[in-house]
């Protein structure tokens, strides 16, 4: 074995990162160039053997076959004088996806990352090479700016389940191969069973492990576990975690089928991780809200589904202590949370959040699987013969530039963008005052505007979060388009953001309402927000008949950690509706198309609510204000000509619209448009990004948050975040159609 400081070829050994029944593997350095490399060696009993050696190297050369970049590249393959076989790959530096779980469930972030490691799979099964012990220790998460949410999942020890099965099966004939809690059924009877199809199975696993903090089977011994695939239903997913849409913990269950036949192909199964949302995952949108362009939180995720930006370390805890969080996993954990990827970053978008997200639905939990054979509740902690081989492999993210340093705004004078080079129509004068005007609403005259974004405001976008933003890609951006002419109505809209003080009041008036787990505040089994938790200004009293009260010094913040669902509910209770997406861009950019909701000038500290993430770069960030969002309309710069405020930062606003890209074709006039199946004739068309009904919705999010850069606050940006969910940095302010 390899030793601290020894020479192997051009490298020299620095450190053991791991070992395991099989052989260990260590950090290395190449002498010359100074790259950083992982050196994996099997153990002599394994590397003595022709035979294995043979395998070894003929796995190595399968990890360049797949040719994938969720593949570890491997940059050599050799022997050392006594004999020992070895393979030097590239070093991975993040977080194995074990890790990410033990912080607790994942939530829509599970989507992109099941999307990624099944791509991987996909190319590797097309090559015929099947992995056999696929687990979260396997896969490790490292940051790729040119990855969905700015990450992208490896997967590790190809091949060496094969190894191990040609040495071992000899001496001992009833050795099953693989990680017993991830096996298939096929599986656990054997080797020589083994296909493509028990790579699915195991994904299935770990998506059901991702999503409910554990996976289906636990229990004290290998035997009882194995067991358990072959002959007993795994619970229901939603009875674990009922935060989870129905569609997909159906599509979790079909890949747990027990007959392969029944499971679908892995390339079948990435076709339908898009269908429910995985496409869309990764980074919110343009503006990043949560994780998206700008580089921040991937999308807004559930609390728990947090779990690569996650803000609330608090809320990981709180949840992690109540046994049945609803946000999206059984024992709830908070992911940072907020709003998307929009200016910054996207989570069904760019930089993870956590905050307490819940996903109950209306549908009928699923039905009890037949009894089968008891389990114990004690989680496995670790399985003996588990190889650990790879996962000490940590490995080093490729460097990239880091975006020019862009001067700190405070107290700086504001500068000013580029014009676009599209000719804009010349802005509207100036409304008077409307007598009609409900109280705390601000009249908006219809008009006629060019909604979204060309090629060059795109590409002035990107450009613009290259400066100011993190995680940046055109791509985020070009779901504004394309740009089209639409025609909006006259209507009222909310001078700023619903506060804690308004919902506490709307939310005492409601007779019908529960509070389930002391935080989830459900009409019937939808979930409106979440309370008593860290980061919310509301409380519940407890009890049947409680009341809900305002945290002291919240009564005027934004309310958050509230479902489009309650945004919706909160806002007809007072005849009023959430504004549409187009009606959301006219009150922020104006007939004249302002870059930002007050004009062209960057955002600057004082003046706007932005910029406040912990995780953001000290460069990029408003660094003497504290990670949360002020009291509403207390931004000076933050304020259209009109007078409506809080449009670019604060917290993000839920909009009426399901997201879907492109925008939907929309023949002339193209009058309120509002891209909602539900709400029939007046809806636009789908088009061909359109949800399913059956689908978990995904809602837009527009506008930025006090917690992404400069780039979010863009008027343009647009994000998305599943229906059932909520996030810390996500609000609403509702809209009232105009009277003539």
């Amino acid at each position: 074995m390899l030793t601290e400081g020894q020479t192997i070829g051009s490298y020299r050994v620095v450190r053991k990162l791991g070992e395991g029944g099989m052989g260990a593997v260590f950090e290395a350095v190449h002498q010359e160039i100074g790259r950083r490399a992982a050196i994996k060696v099997l153990h002599p009993q394994f590397a003595q053997s022709p035979q294995v050696a043979a395998r070894f190297l003929n796995e190595a050369k399968a990890a360049n076959l797949i040719e994938h970049p969720g593949v570890v590249e491997i940059f050599e393959f050799s022997r050392l004088q006594d004999g020992t076989t070895y393979i030097v790959m590239e070093y991975l530096k993040g977080d194995s996806l074990a890790k990410r779980i033990e912080r607790g469930p994942l939530g829509v972030d599970t989507l992109r990352i099941a999307r990624q490691i099944a791509s991987v799979l996909a190319a590797a099964h097309e090559k015929g090479i099947v992995h056999r012990d696929l687990k979260p220790d396997n896969v490790i998460i490292v940051k790729d700016p040119e990855a969905p949410g700015g990450e992208r999942a490896k997967v590790l020890d190809f091949g060496i389940a094969k190894i191990a099965e040609e040495q071992v099966m000899k001496t001992q004939a009833n050795s099953i191969l693989g990680t017993p809690v991830y096996m298939a059924p096929e599986q656990c009877r054997g080797a020589a069973l083994v296909t493509t199809k028990s790579d699915v199975y195991s994904l299935g696993v770990m998506i059901y492990e991702m999503l409910a903090g554990q996976p289906p089977f636990v229990g004290s011994g290998l035997g009882e576990i194995m067991a358990a695939h072959m002959m007993t239903e795994p619970p229901p997913l939603r009875d674990r975690q009922p935060s989870v849409p129905l569609p997909l913990a159906a599509f979790v269950h079909r890949l747990l089928a027990k007959d392969p036949a029944v499971r679908p192909t892995m390339a079948e199964t990435i076709v339908e991780l898009e269908r429910l949302g995985a496409a869309s995952t990764g980074v919110l949108q343009a503006v990043a809200l949560p994780h998206e362009p700008s580089g921040k939180h991937p999308l807004l995720a559930p609390p728990e589904a947090r779990t690569i930006a996650g803000e609330a370390a608090a809320l990981a805890q709180d949840q992690a202590q109540s046994p049945a969080q609803s946000p999206a996993q059984t024992p709830a954990r908070a992911t940072g949370g907020h709003a998307g990827t929009m200016a910054i970053d996207d989570p069904n978008l760019p930089s993870v959040a956590r905050p307490p997200i819940v996903n109950l639905t209306g549908v009928p939990a699923d039905p009890k699987p037949p009894a089968g054979l008891p389990l114990r509740t004690a989680i496995l902690v670790g399985l003996a013969g588990a190889v650990v081989l790879t996962g000490g492999i940590i490995g080093v993210l490729r460097s990239r530039p880091h975006p020019p340093p862009v001067s700190d705004p405070r107290g700086k004078p504001e500068v000013e963008h580029p014009p676009d080079k599209v000719k804009q129509p010349p802005p509207p004068e100036p409304q008077r005052p409307d007598p009609n005007a409900p109280p705390g609403m601000v009249a908006i005259a219809g008009a006629r505007f060019a909604m979204g974004s060309t090629n060059e405001q795109v590409d002035a976008a990107f450009a613009l979060c290259q400066k100011t933003g993190v995680s940046c890609r055109r791509e985020l951006y070009e779901r504004e388009q394309p740009q089209r002419m639409v025609q909006v109505s006259d209507l009222y809209m909310d001078q700023t953001e619903v506060t804690n003080e308004q919902m506490v009041a709307f939310l005492n008036e409601q007779k019908e309402l529960k509070v389930k787990d002391k935080r989830h505040v459900l009409a019937e089994k939808t979930l409106l927000l979440d309370v008593n938790q860290e980061g919310s200004g509301i409380e519940h009293s407890g009890g049947k008949h409680g009341e809900f009260r305002v945290r002291p010094g919240a009564a005027n913040l934004p309310v958050v950690l509230v479902s489009w669902h309650g945004a919706q509910h909160y806002c007809q209770s007072l005849g009023k509706r959430l504004p549409s997406e187009a009606e959301w861009e006219l009150a922020a950019r104006g007939a004249a198309e302002r870059l930002f909701p007050w004009g062209a000038a960057l955002p600057t500290c004082g003046g706007v609510v932005f910029a406040r993430g912990d995780d953001l770069p000290a460069e990029r960030r408003c660094r003497d204000y504290k990670n949360q969002p002020s009291p509403v309309g207390k931004a000076t710069q933050d304020r259209t000509p009109l007078g409506v405020m809080d449009l670019g930062g604060n917290v993000a606003e839920w909009v009426r619209d399901r997201f879907v890209i492109p925008y939907p074709a929309c023949s002339e006039p193209c009058k309120d448009p509002v891209v909602d199946a539900a709400d029939g004739p007046d809806s636009a068309p789908a088009g061909k990004g359109k949800k399913k009904e059956s689908a978990a919705a995904l809602r837009v999010i527009r506008g930025g948050s006090y917690s992404l850069a400069a780039d979010a606050c863009r008027g343009a940006g647009r994000i998305r975040l599943q229906e059932e969910l909520v996030q810390l940095d996500v609000g609403f302010r509702c809209v009232k159609t105009g009277i003539k």
